[in-house]
């Protein structure tokens, strides 16, 4: 879990989960909302259950590069509707968060305390933004068919 905290003066804003939060957008991908409503199989694990999930079989990129997690089993990605952030298994959560902070940067300051729950927070006004969004590492979930 990451974020960008607020200052008192300025609202902050997460990484991963809250929002909704748009980050800058490649005019060659469709919104996610378009994306997720054209044809990527949404499960519920449990009747009733709130939340969605999709398997990312082909992994999980960062900035075009896959990123390496040591469990070679079927990598889930949940999403929920009722829950302000997503939750990532221990073992895909590590590798994911050690290849954003290192695509971050030397020089993206990080905030110390995290606020909580978050584990990894970068100070939002040393980060370059434009009117769409703060330049932060692109975060592919690789479905099947070529999709991310």
């Amino acid at each position: 879990m990451l974020c960008l905290p607020g200052d008192g003066d300025r609202a902050g804003a997460a990484i991963f989960g809250g929002g909704p939060f748009f980050l800058a957008r490649r005019a060659d991908r469709p919104a996610v909302t378009t994306l997720l409503s054209e044809g990527v199989p949404l499960c519920r694990p449990f009747a009733g259950d709130p939340g969605y999930y999709v398997s990312a079989s082909n992994g999980i990129a960062m900035d075009g590069a896959r990123v390496a997690f040591a469990s070679a089993g079927a990598l889930i990605v949940g999403f929920s509707t009722t829950v302000r952030y997503t939750e990532l298994r221990h073992d895909v959560y590590r590798p994911l968060i050690a290849a954003f902070d290192r695509a971050m940067g030397r020089s993206a300051r990080r905030v110390r305390p995290a606020v909580a729950p978050f584990e990894l927070c970068y100070d939002s006004t040393k980060l370059l933004s434009s009117q769409t969004g703060y330049s932060v590492p692109e975060v592919d979930v690789m479905l099947e068919g070529g999709q991310n």
